[in-house]
């Protein structure tokens, strides 16, 4: 019996983890390119990017927050077979989205150079990373679409369709950057104006690739507006009290991730654009975790809506194995090539050395960051116990990161390896208190009981 249900998990979790990684692993790639060619221009280019997409990464993750909670609800819904209410909760999340992504928008367009002003100094960085706002802030409500449409999308286990669009767009990306940064085939040189126009366009195609899917093959995501918006106030309120703690979690982890920046900042520019680099390259071994806590979420829901409590609690521990392993192996690998990751870029010889120090103390955390992903996004959130991820989750970054970050830049004056590698030790806490909390497993619950 035992040998059938992990003969089922590793199937279904290959099914579900593979287009999520071939997806991801693309995106990361091609991102890698495209701050490979932002940073071919110079140093303040590259950190101007790189800053002005942490008001981004803020918006996007409050936007993933949203998504994140919604795909509590559509995975165990679709365990249940309950069509109706997965397009009554798209809707919800659509609405949602789209205020968000309109009140993160107007503040791109209209005051870029303070928003800019709040990471760095410099001039000169603070006038390339507003251009870059200014018109990226056109991408923000048809990237929430985008998002809104994949969460629910792999929430009912199609992901091939999803990882698809995201490649070409990703591709359109890569090519439009090379030609609109350097003003190849007879087009202006643009700059980090560029990237942004380029990143406006692949979204658009995105987003085009995921609705012709969506509606041409008449997936249960095939709302009409009637649909969307067959919600009532009781329902809104219930969706919004599983996913609220979900939104704040990611509002204020990511804030959290924001104010690491401005302490980065606060150390040289030269420590900025290195930490971008490690950003770039922790992201493409990030990949696996993404994987992996992804179909953990889509699988334990879809369980935890069928109420088979006994297939959830073999599902848990095969991915707390596998996360853990998983970590341990990518972590070695990224360490032997980071320095090759590293050469790819154009900076100076100390910044290369120093880049590639934090990127050895990145590795010495990642199977404790595989787990947490796994933990909050793979079993607390698809068992609705998202209250206690969200205290968790970004209660370490804020209680223990955050102090010491600023504590080793400010007081102790420490070179950036040495900031990360303290500032690191918050996973670690929050993998012993989680621990105790995934044993207990009053974390699972069914939240679609009394939606109606």
């Amino acid at each position: 019996m035992e040998i059938n249900k992990n003969h089922t998990f590793y199937k279904m979790l290959l099914a579900i983890a593979v287009p999520i990684a071939i997806q991801s692993f693309f995106s990361t790639s091609l991102n890698i390119v495209d701050s490979l060619m932002v940073g071919g221009l110079q140093e303040e280019a590259l950190a101007a990017v790189g800053l002005a997409n942490q008001y981004y990464y803020f918006f996007i993750l409050i936007v993933f927050g949203i998504c994140s909670g919604s795909a509590t609800f559509t995975a165990q819904f679709w365990g249940n077979k309950d069509i109706k209410n997965i397009k009554r909760i798209l809707g919800v999340v659509l609405l949602s989205c789209g205020i968000i992504s309109i009140i993160f928008a107007l503040g791109a367009m209209i005051m870029p150079n303070y928003i800019m002003s709040i990471f760095i100094k410099d001039s000169k960085t603070i006038e390339l990373g507003s251009a870059f706002l200014r018109i990226i802030s056109v991408s923000y409500i048809i990237t929430s679409i985008s998002f809104a449409y994949s969460a629910s999308c792999r929430s009912i286990g199609e992901t091939k369709a999803i990882m698809k669009a995201s490649t070409l767009s990703l591709l359109c990306n890569t090519i439009l950057n090379y030609i609109l940064i350097y003003g190849k085939f007879g087009m202006p040189a643009m700059g980090v104006s560029g990237s942004a126009l380029a990143t406006v366009i692949a979204r658009i195609v995105e987003l085009i690739l995921i609705l012709r899917f969506v509606y041409k093959n008449k997936t249960p995501l095939n709302a009409n507006l009637q649909e969307l918006l067959n919600i009532s106030k009781e329902f809104v309120i219930k969706f919004y009290r599983t996913t609220l703690p979900v939104i704040f979690n990611e509002a204020l982890w990511s804030l959290g991730i924001i104010i690491y920046s401005i302490a980065y900042g606060r150390i040289s520019i030269e420590a900025v654009a290195a930490i971008q680099i490690c950003n770039a390259v922790q992201n493409l071994f990030m990949i696996v975790a993404k994987s992996i806590s992804t179909a953990s979420a889509v699988m334990i829901g879809n369980r935890i809506g069928e109420n088979d409590n006994e297939s959830v609690r073999v599902y848990v521990r095969n991915f707390s194995k596998l996360s853990i392993s998983l970590g341990i192996i990518t972590g070695i690998l990224m360490a032997l090539l980071s320095p090759a990751f590293v050469n790819l870029y154009n900076i100076k010889p100390e910044v290369k050395l120093e880049t590639i120090r934090t990127l050895y103390v990145i590795c010495m955390y990642l199977s404790v960051k595989f787990f947490n992903i796994t933990m909050v996004v793979g079993f607390f959130r698809s068992g609705g116990d998202t209250t206690f991820a969200c205290f968790l989750d970004a209660g370490t970054v804020w209680l223990i990161g955050i102090p010491l970050a600023f504590l080793s830049v400010l007081v102790f004056k420490l070179p950036l390896h040495w900031v990360v590698a303290l500032l690191s030790l918050e996973e670690v806490v929050k993998s012993l208190i989680g621990a105790r909390r995934i044993k207990s497993y009053i974390w699972m619950r069914n939240v679609i009981q009394d939606m109606g």
